[in-house]
């Protein structure tokens, strides 16, 4: 490729035919590197830049800047590269100047970044091995010599660069063993076999020079490489290309058999004179997925995943292999299924496939990754699929003993919030169902959802209540059992009075019913939150967006809790059971003085304290301090306070209340369980 390209064309004519603008352009390149901004203010006379702008080169507008964003390319591509030059000899100064360099000209590419095009002239015009360079920077990385993150500066603009090279196979080789080691487990790191397979689709020696020496590494990770080189290939000789993947599929080594799956999958059989080719091709692979082999499986899914579009039995395949319990097929799966998800979730194939990954491991963090990013994308078109997923991945283990960041919520975060925000009356439908339903793991993830739709310590009014359409179909004894499960399980305050008030919008609620709902609320909610729960329940009434059910519940409750309220506080103190105020007295200054002691070892010991350079505060009715040697205008002190009320029944019976909820946990869930909605629960 040396010399056959004019890299920075713009610059290359002004320097030739207009060499006085072309000096003026250079300054204003320079001062915008510097800057990294444009327009500039440059010290000079008008006279200076009259060439340029004459030309047009330039324009003046609350500064100097560039006409053309191309010509300013060209012109901080020559700059970039005099100062790379000059940096080139020393790798640390190198690549210290290239993540430099990135940042200061990242918003002045045009078609491509301008570190891309320095690169490709550092080889072409100045004969510098970039793709050694690349190999050094990334050893370097891996060896811990603390340049791993300047690896990737320098690791976007080559791989780029890299289709347009010269490049010796060999030497390519070793570079692209360090990468491979420096990208391992990085899902960005794949940007280089797109770069690879730009490369072999070149020419036809190039493809077949850089197939021959990966697969001669059979025993090296960039054996992976040789899938690229065919489908290079491919470009100009297809049944050739076909052919030598078929062989590398009969191969002993697994990993020339997975390059040659992997190549049969990319190959492009749409022209009907190449139906044969598809014929063998499958007739392969459906081999191979007979033998259950866990070192080909996952190559098989992805040929299976790319095959998609141009085989219809491919559908069927990948449901097939989606049910293996391999975690490397289950994850390629996730990620064949997040790439086809806006144009095939309404396909039965890929619902099945879905539901087959939703038994996976919660272990598997990579692979849920790949799911919630996946039934993310299908919540505004599919929220009833992504609902069904959520409920199969509940049954399908032995949900609620895993662990906290097993929970529904935590696994599928990007996947909840889509549903709040785009369907959430989806989501209250599914909660009221899975509380209704009679399995006890359902209701486990119900109480997840809840707790994590509303921030216990925040100001906003809880939005998650029961869905009056799924409430309609439930007989008046189910809506008792499901009201009883609520309360065994969800354990914030307002959640739970909301959630307990929505049970009354039911089209039809029985006096009894009515009592029950509101004998829960003041004997059970309010016993225990009478703020928090009591200020719910009258900001609703008072809101005037209320039923009268609703309302006539909300205050026969708020009356129940205040009577019991009163009659508490009407009770006299016992004098044996007040601590005397000295006793008081001195528990307070002994907590004093052993958190003041705390803090001062605390400072004392922390080395950012150290650093930290300590404001003394002036304070009164207000607060000044001082800065630079002046005092700041006083301002006024405020006080503010934030709590959370802790459960009274916890504080008094905490077995007691445990046992209750034991009780309400499994509400309705035996046969000869013969409960009746009651009057009233008290205290």
């Amino acid at each position: 490729m040396k010399g056959m390209l004019d890299l920075t064309p713009h610059w290359q004519q002004i320097r030739r035919d207009h060499a006085e603008a072309h000096t003026v352009l250079q300054r204003i390149a320079e001062a915008i590197y510097e800057r990294t901004e444009e327009p500039v203010r440059l010290d000079a006379d008008k006279a200076d830049l009259s060439a340029a702008l004459e030309l047009g080169l330039l324009e003046s507008n609350d500064g100097i800047a560039f006409s053309d964003p191309d010509i300013r390319r060209d012109y901080l591509v020559q700059h970039t590269v005099e100062l790379a030059l000059r940096a080139w000899d020393n790798l640390d100064t190198f690549v210290n100047f290239f993540e430099d360099a990135q940042y200061r000209t990242l918003n002045f590419g045009t078609r491509r970044e301008v570190t891309t095009v320095v690169l490709l002239v550092l080889a072409d015009d100045h004969g510098k091995d970039v793709i050694g360079r690349m190999g050094e920077v990334a050893r370097s990385g891996v060896e811990g010599e603390g340049r791993n993150h300047l690896f990737w500066s320098l690791y976007h603009p080559f791989c780029e660069a890299l289709p347009e090279l010269d490049v010796d196979p060999g030497k390519l080789v070793d570079t692209l063993e360090s990468v491979f080691e420096a990208t391992a487990d990085d899902l960005a790191g794949g940007f280089v076999y797109s770069a690879v397979e730009k490369l072999a689709a070149r020419s036809r020696a190039d493809a077949e020079a850089l197939y021959d020496v990966f697969a001669s590494r059979r025993d090296s990770p960039v054996v992976s490489f040789t899938a690229n080189a065919l489908v290079g290939l491919a470009g100009f000789d297809l049944p050739e290309a076909h052919r030598r993947a078929l062989d590398l599929t009969r191969a002993e080594q697994p990993t020339l058999r997975r390059a040659g799956i992997a190549a049969l999958g990319r190959f492009d059989y749409a022209d009907s004179v190449r139906t044969d080719l598809l014929g063998a091709a499958w007739e392969r692979l459906e081999a191979f997925k007979a033998e259950q082999n866990p070192e080909i499986d996952h190559a098989l899914a992805r040929a299976y995943g790319n095959l998609l579009h141009q085989k219809r039995e491919a559908t069927e395949a990948l449901v097939e292999i989606s049910a293996r319990s391999d975690p490397v097929v289950q994850i390629q799966v996730a990620s064949i299924l997040f790439m086809e998800a806006d144009k095939a979730r309404d396909e039965p194939w890929f619902r099945s496939a879905l539901l087959n990954l939703a038994r996976v491991s919660t272990s598997r963090a990579g692979t849920w990754r790949e799911l919630d990013h996946c039934t993310a994308r299908c919540v505004e078109d599919a929220p009833n699929l992504v609902v069904e997923f959520m409920e199969t991945a509940v049954v399908g283990r032995d949900y609620g003993t895993e662990g906290r960041e097993a929970e529904l919520p935590k696994i599928l975060n990007f996947t909840f919030s889509r549903m709040m925000q785009h369907h959430p009356e989806v989501l209250k439908a599914a909660v009221t169902r899975w509380f209704a339903s009679s399995e006890l793991r359902l209701h486990r993830a119900a109480a997840d959802v809840v707790h994590s739709s509303y921030d216990l310590l925040g100001t906003e009014q809880p939005w998650l209540k029961l869905d009056k359409q799924v409430l309609d179909t439930l007989d008046e004894q189910t809506v008792v059992y499901v009201l009883e499960r609520i309360m065994g399980h969800v354990v914030s305050s307002r959640s739970l009075t909301a959630l307990l008030l929505s049970a009354v919008q039911r089209e039809r609620c029985s006096p009894a019913f009515l009592n029950f709902v509101a004998g829960a609320l003041a004997g059970y909610v309010l016993y225990n939150y009478p703020n928090e729960a009591g200020g719910y329940l009258r900001s609703r009434a008072e809101s005037g967006k209320v039923s009268d059910a609703e309302l006539k519940v909300a205050e026969a409750a708020l009356g129940h809790s205040e009577a019991y309220s009163k009659a508490l506080r009407d009770l006299p103190r016992l004098k044996e059971f007040q601590t005397p105020s000295r006793r008081l007295y001195l528990l307070r200054l002994a907590e004093h003085k052993q958190q003041a002691t705390i803090m001062e070892e605390a400072n004392r010991q922390s080395v950012v304290m150290s650093l930290a350079t300590r404001v003394p505060l002036k304070y009164g009715r207000g607060f000044f301090m001082e800065r630079e040697g002046d005092f700041t205008e006083p301002s006024n002190l405020s006080s503010f306070s934030h709590s959370v009320e802790r459960p009274r029944g916890e504080l008094i019976d905490p077995i007691g209340q445990a046992v209750q909820r034991m009780e309400w946990q499994s509400a309705g869930l035996h046969e000869d369980q013969e409960d009746q909605p009651d009057e009233e629960t008290g205290p």
